[in-house]
This record gives structure tokens, sequence and C-alpha cells, in this order.
């Protein structure tokens, strides 16, 4: 599509389009003229493209309230460069540390550095299909490492004294379990809250079945009575 035929539509037809596209391709259109370089370089576009292609994010960049405040108050395209050169630097690491023997342990601190901003490169490695010959090694190499260093720096946190919610640091076992797989410390929390909520329905539910069919009616009136 020619710059001339993307210059006869609506803004918004065009930022539809760059929703579409890759964040490389809105740099390269934004380059083209100053009309196309103010459509592409809105909060509103550099925040979708932060949503669609970074999941986890370390802790400190307080994604959650960043994504809550009004958006231009945030350098969305900033944030996006940021992760963008991270995604690389672990890949680069990865591969290097895949290709040769010396120097893995230097290399799996550095990636254990960027913390969850590192995740979703490690999991991108770790889906690797079979035309990868080290597919095996991909899938293990530095997401198990990185799940136990979270783990660690959680409870060094409640060594420290500070208040940590004890669903929370419990949940920093299952990152050693987890090994190479989904998920962090906020969906091993959600889980275990969902996991309370069952149990104490169903023990709710067993307090009901143990009432013979002929008493609930008059433990529901005696109820009702006691309001009255």
């Amino acid at each position: 599509m020619t710059n001339g035929l993307l210059n006869s539509f609506p803004d918004e037809i065009i930022q539809c389009i760059l929703a579409c596209a890759t964040p490389i391709s809105a740099v390269k259109l934004g380059q083209a003229s100053k009309k196309f370089w103010s459509i592409t370089n809105t909060p509103l576009l550099w925040r979708f493209y932060c949503r669609q292609y970074f999941e986890y994010w370390d802790d400190r960049h307080c994604i959650l309230e960043k994504f809550a405040l009004p958006v231009s108050l945030v350098d969305w395209k900033e944030l996006y460069k940021l992760r963008h050169l991270i995604d690389v630097a672990v890949t680069e690491l990865l591969e290097s540390i895949l290709a040769c023997q010396t120097g893995r342990i230097e290399k799996f601190h550095k990636i254990i550095s960027f913390g969850y901003d590192a995740k979703d490169t490690l999991l991108r490695h770790a889906e690797a299909g079979f035309e990868y010959q080290d597919h095996l090694a991909r899938r293990n190499a530095a997401l198990g490492c990185l799940h136990r260093s979270i783990a660690i720096s959680e409870w060094s946190r409640v060594r420290n004294g500070e208040d940590i919610p004890l669903e929370r640091a419990l949940g920093a076992f299952d990152l050693f379990v987890l090994e190479a797989g989904t998920g962090d410390l906020e969906d091993v929390r959600a889980y275990q809250l969902n996991f309370v909520d069952l149990a104490n329905l169903k023990r709710y539910h067993k307090i009901w079945k143990i009432l013979l069919p002929g008493s609930r009616p008059t433990f529901v009136l005696s109820g009702t009575s006691a309001l009255v």
C-alpha cells in the first residue's frame, strides 16, 4: 500500500490499520511524513502495543497503576522501546548460552536481572517448535532459573519484615514447581483465593446436607422469626 493511498485515508482508519500492524511497521511509517509521524506517535497506539506484545511486567514498572492512569501521563512509546531492547538482549544472551559453554553463569545472571521483563521472551523460546534443533534446551534453559530467583526474592522480602500477603509468600513455593510453565505469582495467588472460596462453598454445602429434609423449613423459619 503506497503512502499516497494512505494519505487519502482519515486518521481513524490509519490508526485501525496500525493496530493490526507491527510496532516496527508503525515506526517506519512515521518516518514517511509529518502526518504519519503524528499518527504513529500517539500514546494510545503505544499503550496498545505494550498490552498486545508483553504480558509479564516486572514490579518496578508498576504497570497496573500505569494502565489505570490517563493515557497521556505515561510515555508508552519509551516503555515499549525499553521492553523491546530487553527482548533483544535476552534473545541474544539465550542464544549465546546455547551456542557456547563458557560464561553461562554470568549470562544467566544477566537474564535473571531483568526480572519478569524477560519472561515473555523466555516463554517464546520455550515454545519453539521442532524446526529448532535445540528446542528442548530452549524450553528449559532459563525460565526455571527466573522463577526460582523471583521466589527467593519474595522470601527475602518476608525475612526483611516487609508486609507481604501470605498467599504471595506461599505462592513462591509453586514457582519452583512451575519451572518452564506459564503463569506468575499473581496467577498463583488468584488460584489460591479461588481454591479457598471453593473450599468454603463445599463446607457450607456439607452443613446444609447434614440437616434432615424435614428440618430445613424449620431452620429457615426460625431464622426468619429471629429477624422479626
